[in-house]
């Protein structure tokens, strides 16, 4: 809803989008217990960091962001650095050298906070005409 204005895109065309999601993290904490994790504030969920090792666009290996969110309580004052710094870290640990994100560039709030961490707009994300990917090398 926050990235593109409704949940369409998420329960796609047959609305099975969210059990497919929840599919895919079941099997990612399975494989890989850093590629999802919740922020915490005084003994409550208020984030959440999703994010891989994949191939990106262009071939490279490399982390994808699948999502940082925030509760809205929690925007706006510095916790997003905090994701973006945490996720970099863990594909530094990883010996990764870039990761790419995706976002609706009419999400100006998020693009703005990419840019400020260092991501770089590549342009449309192919086959996904209202998604812009962005990149950052570390």
């Amino acid at each position: 809803m926050v990235s593109f204005g409704n949940a369409e895109r998420f329960h796609g065309p047959n609305g099975d989008g969210s059990e497919y999601y929840l599919r895919q993290l079941e099997e990612r904490l399975q494989n890989d217990r850093d590629g999802c994790v919740h922020v915490w504030s005084s003994g409550e969920i208020v984030g959440q960091i999703d994010m891989d090792v994949r191939e990106l666009s262009g071939g490279e290996v490399g982390g994808y962001v699948g999502l940082y969110y925030l509760v809205p309580a929690y925007r706006g004052k510095g916790f997003g650095r905090v994701l973006d710094d945490y996720a970099i870290g863990v594909f530094k640990r990883r010996g990764l050298r870039v990761a790419q994100l995706s976002v609706s560039p009419s999400n100006m709030r998020a693009v703005r906070l990419y840019q400020r961490c260092g991501w770089r707009d590549l342009g449309e994300r192919p086959g996904w005409p209202e998604v812009h990917l962005m990149e950052k090398r570390f």
